[in-house]
């Protein structure tokens, strides 16, 4: 019994410093956007971000509306090619599945340089477009939402059918409510994805000031170090939101799908 007690303790002891180094980086933002290098208080920052310069905030805003299109554009898509996959039967079906996971393993920097032939071809380049119209199809969110419809009643999907429902009709009044848990999941992880992405702004955006927030962050070389920390604070307050709101939405919409 002690011994197993002692066992508890350390392993506390372990959690409680794991978790101290995990906070440490948040609180040293937090502190530092108060401070503008020498040593002394100051809210200089915080008034060149919110009311001196509309930049920042400009940039924030955009960022969140180009994330929230790519999300729900995602979605609509995911839940179209996961219905098809998990109901419809037809030749070639376990390839096109293969090939979805193929892509799901693939790092985003092999599919850099022929997504700009491809944007450069329509004169996409420099624009939000650009970031947005690649983003649109996830293959993990579509083989996410094809297992959990996999895991419904196919009969639900056959009576509906011979009821003459149109295929529209029974993906939003049966499969988009049935499969709501791991849509949910769906469009979290794609918003998260979005709000991160680094690589693709700086490959088809010539211009910094268009860049994402996270992006601008990373490459802009912004040299005031205090407002840097501020737009850090402001990037982490979505992503930390949704996690707070949605945190159970998306266990449960993983966990339904079967996926380990």
């Amino acid at each position: 019994m002690k011994k197993q007690t002692k066992t508890s303790g350390l392993l506390r002891g372990l959690f409680l410093v794991l978790s101290l180094i995990t906070v440490v980086p948040a609180i040293y933002l937090l502190l530092h956007t108060f401070y503008d290098g020498t040593a002394r208080f100051t809210l200089s920052g915080y008034y060149e971000v919110f009311l001196h310069n509309p930049r920042y905030l400009l940039l924030f805003w955009r960022s969140l509306l180009l994330c929230g299109v790519i999300t729900l554009g995602n979605a609509a898509i995911s839940t179209l090619a996961a219905y098809a996959l998990a109901t419809l039967k037809f030749k070639g079906a376990n390839l096109l599945i293969f090939g979805l996971a193929v892509l799901m393993l693939l790092p985003v920097q092999t599919t850099l340089a022929p997504t700009y032939l491809v944007l450069q071809y329509f004169h996409l380049l420099d624009t939000q477009w650009a970031i947005a119209l690649p983003a649109l199809f996830w293959p993990f969110g579509t083989l996410l939402e094809m297992q959990v419809l996999r895991a419904l009643p196919h009969e639900l999907f056959e009576a509906a059918a011979l009821d003459e429902a149109t295929t529209l009709c029974i993906i939003r009044r049966i499969a988009v409510p049935a499969a709501k848990g791991g849509i949910i999941s769906v469009m979290i992880l794609t918003f998260v994805e979005a709000w991160n992405m680094l690589e693709q702004p700086v490959a088809f955006l010539r211009d910094a000031a268009q860049y994402p927030l996270a992006a601008y962050l990373a490459f802009s070389g912004q040299k005031e170090i205090t407002v840097v920390f501020i737009c850090s604070l402001l990037a982490i307050i979505p992503v930390l939101l949704i996690f707070a709101f949605f945190n159970e939405e998306l266990t449960d919409g993983i966990e339904f799908s079967g996926i380990r």
